[in-house]
């Protein structure tokens, strides 16, 4: 994967809340693009060009006997890996989560890692990611919103730095009217199985999941004059809307009164030949309440649920569907899970602005 360091260093970064983007003040069209710079964005430029500038010393054959905390490290991958690999400027559609491993590095007794680990686990993620796009063969190919999670403290069995991020095949933006679904778009539950009647609609293949993706927005950004947008502190969090976990994934259950078919999402607990088929009003109803939970600046889950990133909102979300067996013998339960990012935007000035 081609690097973009020589660009990057030209880039200054200023950093804006979500918040802001939406409400904040309209400049004047004579307006100069050139944004005051203060001192806070000059400390995270400056952060980004020393490990630039590290990781060309250190790749070169220069010994380091620096050493930064597990934070530091967990922010300047957070930083980099967004700042240098993260397509997420690009309209994305049937998007799934993917994860990379890779190793973490040695902690010595006053909880520091040495530089030169850090920057070989930077490469790492580099070797791992570009081998990863380079094997896929479903078609998303559009890497974005990389987010840093740490083993866990005193971890045994887990000792390596998971690096998730989501891929996608890129689309097109489109305008979405207040109900999205007309009468008659009938979509079954998962597997692509399409419409319920598919002769009333000439369309490709899809499911009840795809189409309600199609369909919830990102995080609305305003053009700034000559800055182009970027992340730092990505969360990824699945919510389910069963209260059975779903097997071998980790994701948090959210309850609601809100009942469109039995709650807030589709769940259902029925035999597993069952074809479950979501009326229009059904998904129409499932996409005021994605909007009014999760997009919404007031929704209950617009922030993410972490400790370390509380007030990191909103940024995309996507639906997937979920089949796993019940406690009930013989029966499944069907659902919907809500696959959203969290991130905070970072707003870099492009340097080809006045090209």
């Amino acid at each position: 994967m081609e690097k973009k360091t020589s660009t990057l260093i030209a880039l200054m970064v200023v950093i804006v809340t979500a918040l802001s983007i939406i409400v904040g003040c309209k400049k004047e069209k004579n307006q100069s693009s050139e944004q005051p710079v203060s001192s806070e964005a000059q400390a995270i430029l400056s952060r980004i060009e020393k490990f630039q500038a590290l990781r060309e010393a250190v790749n070169s054959g220069a010994k380091s006997n620096g050493t930064m905390t597990v934070e530091e490290m967990r922010d300047i991958l957070d930083l980099t890996t967004n700042y240098e690999h993260s397509e997420h400027t690009t309209p994305c559609a049937n998007k799934v989560l993917d994860t990379l491993y890779i190793a973490m590095p040695v902690v010595d007794a006053e909880g520091n890692v040495n530089e030169t680990d850090v920057v070989a686990a930077y490469n790492a993620f580099e070797t791992a990611l570009n081998h990863r796009m380079l094997s896929i063969n479903d078609n998303l190919s559009i890497a974005s919103l990389f987010s840093i999670v740490m083993p866990a403290t005193n971890s045994k069995n887990d000792n390596n730095i998971k690096i998730v991020f989501l891929r996608g095949e890129e689309s097109e933006e489109n305008d979405q009217p207040e109900d999205p679904f007309p009468e008659g778009a009938n979509w079954l539950w998962g597997k692509s199985l399409g419409l319920c009647k598919p002769d009333l609609f000439n369309v490709d293949m899809g499911d009840a999941s795809t189409q309600l993706s199609s369909v919830i927005p990102p995080l609305q950004i305003t053009p700034q004059p000559g800055q182009i947008p970027g992340v730092s502190h990505v969360v990824h969090v699945i919510y389910r809307p069963c209260e059975q976990p779903i097997p071998d994934i980790e994701s948090i259950y959210y309850a609601d009164s809100i009942n469109c078919y039995n709650t807030w999402l589709f769940c259902n607990e029925t035999f597993l030949e069952n074809e479950d088929c979501l009326f229009y009003s059904e998904l129409n109803c499932f996409y005021h309440s994605i909007i009014s939970h999760i997009v919404d600046d007031f929704g209950p889950l617009h922030y993410a649920p972490t400790s370390q990133f509380p007030t990191t909102p909103y940024y995309s979300c996507y639906i997937q569907w979920h089949e796993y067996e019940s406690d009930n013998p013989g029966l499944y339960f069907k659902i919907h899970a809500a696959h959203v990012t969290y991130a905070n935007v970072i707003w870099l000035v492009n340097p080809h602005h006045n090209d």
